[in-house]
């Protein structure tokens, strides 16, 4: 019987995007450290031990002439392009590609990688389909900074609108007032030169819901847990937090600051008619991820209101799925191996 050859695409400088975080961080993006957490190794470790024929290609702005150059005989495209050439705005260009050549893809179309990288049109579709999410505002240019007016309840949350990977996050993105947010998003923007989504803080327990599989199904809900954290440092999964588990790798040091001695506000999601519980979480994650267009693995974050009114902060298609994974530590608590997992996403988008 004729092995399916999957082809497993990834960005060759998927770690220039983490240099963009701090170019001066201890452990620099080029180091072997950024090398070995690259899930596209271990991907296809995983599918050639299921007995598939596989070849791995690194890409950059050469993909419109080398992707198309390696998909002779190819059964299936492992997409785990997050970006391209280090720039996430690049990343629909893969999908795009492989349905213009009809050659099926594991992964998020174009459409779902496009809006990945628009934090606040995920937002708009979240509320569309009436699922709870903070409020929020968008600061998109350094000229708008200068009109903003804050319309949320402080405190409020920072993002970069195009990025994953908790790049730009850091305990300053959490503002307690509009001068704050305005220095806030103007040295992002400066630096980044993309659109910022503020969001009114959640200050609660985290957690997250992942997905695999045609059609997804969800793995057990998963805590993201912040009790080991040293004094002085929010709980917020800041880029060190999130890659070191340590937030002061990169030398951040902790925020004492006397305004958090007074209790975050109680939060209403933007989507005012919704109704539900923390029972509800799993399906109102299933219906968030695939309204933003994940398709075959993705994980959605939320955090629960000091009301217990679970409120969704990210929404991740093709998330991070190296050994390390958050959702291959979900998968592993619902008895499926790193093998399991990744096979098992192959063979269900094979048969379509």
């Amino acid at each position: 019987m004729k092995k399916h050859h999957v082809l497993v695409a990834f960005d060759a400088k998927f770690a220039e995007r983490t240099k963009l975080h701090n170019a001066k961080h201890p452990v620099k993006s080029g180091s072997d450290f950024f090398q070995v957490v690259g899930d596209s190794g271990p991907v296809g470790e995983a599918l050639s031990s299921a007995g598939f024929r596989v070849s791995r290609l690194g890409i950059g702005r050469d993909v419109a002439t080398k992707l198309p150059r390696a998909l002779k005989g190819v059964s299936l495209v492992f997409n785990l392009c997050d970006t391209v050439d280090g720039d996430s705005r690049l990343a629909p260009v893969v999908p795009a590609l492989l349905e213009a050549h009809g050659v099926p893809f594991v992964g998020a179309d174009q459409f779902g990688l496009a809006v990945s990288k628009r934090k606040h049109d995920v937002k708009a579709l979240l509320d569309r389909e009436v699922l709870p999410s903070p409020k929020y505002q968008v600061i998109s240019t350094l000229e708008e900074v200068e009109d903003f007016e804050l319309a949320l309840e402080a405190p409020v949350i920072l993002k970069l609108t195009a990025e994953h990977s908790s790049i730009g996050l850091a305990s300053t993105s959490v503002c307690f007032d509009e001068n704050e947010v305005k220095a806030c998003a103007r040295g992002l923007i400066k630096k980044y030169a993309q659109p910022v989504l503020i969001e009114e803080y959640v200050h609660g327990r985290e957690f997250y819901v992942s997905f695999y599989g045609r059609p997804l199904k969800p793995l057990p809900m998963m805590e993201h847990g912040f009790d080991d954290l040293p004094e002085g440092y929010l709980p917020i999964r800041t880029f060190d937090m999130k890659w070191f588990n340590d937030p002061g790798k990169g030398g951040e040091k902790p925020r004492r600051d006397p305004r958090w001695s007074q209790p975050v506000p109680f939060r209403a999601p933007s989507a005012a008619a919704w109704r539900g519980s923390i029972d509800d979480i799993p399906e109102i994650c299933r219906r968030a991820l695939v309204a933003s267009g994940g398709r075959d693995w993705g994980r959605v974050d939320l955090r629960l209101d000091r009301g217990g009114v679970p409120m969704i902060i990210d929404v991740t298609p093709n998330t991070y799925l190296g050994p390390s994974a958050p959702c291959v530590k979900a998968a592993a608590e619902d008895g499926l191996s790193y093998e399991k997992l990744v096979t098992t996403i192959a063979k269900e988008a094979l048969r379509g």
